[in-house]
């Protein structure tokens, strides 16, 4: 459902706004790129 996408973004956007929750948004974007780079990794084989 594309609404739902859009909340979870918008969510996770306002994360970088705040400078107390600023250090744990940067750490889950960089989470969420190295699962997704090992996601594509493994089920490639």
């Amino acid at each position: 459902n594309p609404l739902t996408i859009l909340f979870f973004v918008f969510v996770f956007v306002t994360l970088f706004l705040q400078e107390s929750t600023f250090m744990g948004a940067v750490g889950s974007a960089i989470w969420i790129f190295v699962f997704g780079i090992y996601s594509q990794w493994k089920f490639r084989k």
